[in-house]
């Protein structure tokens, strides 16, 4: 064979193969299995220490996935808080939750990651990373009291709980004159809505405790929040004024999430209502 039909045979040659390519490449494919993923919006955010930010949280479930999730959050030191509202739900086809994030005063500037994990009924777990930068605290900020460290230690974080219960941790350090420790309860999914419980709470020798009513008959199996803040006297003041008008009317409305240059959040415990 000549060179002239060697490099016709190779140019057929070639034309053939790209036709065989393509053919596969069009032809029909089976289906994908069903898989999801955890998207962050935004995928980044800066806060100054004190103060507090949201990102919304999504499960999206692909090619038919729908199953239960739940949600968790690890990576952020001590001093970070991510609340998830709500918690769990069912990528059917995707489930939203908003994460919101409190930087206490005192965690250093810098930048920290912080994990969201979407883990299913059948323990499949995917990831999304959240990069936050925590900025110094403002000179107004700077001025703020130190702030005491608080655990609650009944219940413990994911109980199932009775709608009248007494709550109670242990404090290391004093509050400091003009501040007050209140107990908040916020339901899930109710971001930025809160209801003060009782009244201050008060110190025994390191330890503390106090009661408080967590939802309706109708709230059964729902999860909430209760939150320990260190308030000043016009929240202490606004929130003393806010029970005793329940009392009064039996009107209990939510209020909106305490100002970080007027509270401080100490600790939190998540539970569900039972029986």
């Amino acid at each position: 064979m000549t060179g002239k039909h060697w490099g016709i045979a190779g140019g057929v040659a070639t034309v053939i193969l790209a036709v065989v390519a393509l053919v596969a490449y069009l032809r029909p494919r089976g289906p994908q299995a069903p898989d999801f993923q955890v998207l962050t919006d935004p995928k980044n955010g800066a806060v100054q220490a004190g103060g507090t930010m949201a990102m919304q949280v999504t499960v999206d479930g692909r090619h038919g996935y729908q199953r239960p999730v739940r949600l968790s959050a690890s990576g952020q030191p001590a001093g970070i808080l991510v609340g998830l509202n709500p918690d769990k739900g069912v990528t059917n086809p995707s489930c939203v939750s908003t994460a919101t994030i409190t930087v206490d005063r005192d965690v250093p500037a810098g930048a920290y990651e912080i994990r969201i994990t979407a883990t299913a009924d059948n323990d499949d777990k995917r990831y999304a990373d959240f990069g936050l930068v925590v900025r110094a605290p403002t000179p107004a900020d700077q001025g703020m009291p130190p702030r005491p460290e608080v655990k609650i230690l009944v219940p413990a974080d994911g109980a199932t709980v009775t709608a009248d219960l007494a709550v109670e941790g242990v404090i290391t350090g004093q509050i400091p004159s003009g501040w007050y420790m209140w107990v908040l309860l916020n339901p899930h999914p109710s971001p930025g809505q809160f209801w003060p419980q009782g009244a201050e709470i008060l110190l025994f020798g390191g330890k503390w405790r106090t009661q408080v009513h967590v939802g309706r008959p109708e709230d059964k199996g729902k999860r909430f929040d209760l939150w320990v803040y260190l308030v000043d006297s016009s929240l202490h003041e606004r929130y003393t004024q806010w029970v005793a008008q329940g009392d009064r009317s039996g009107a209990f409305p939510p209020l909106p999430t305490p100002a970080r240059d007027k509270a401080h959040a100490l600790a939190k415990a998540t539970v569900t209502l039972g029986e």
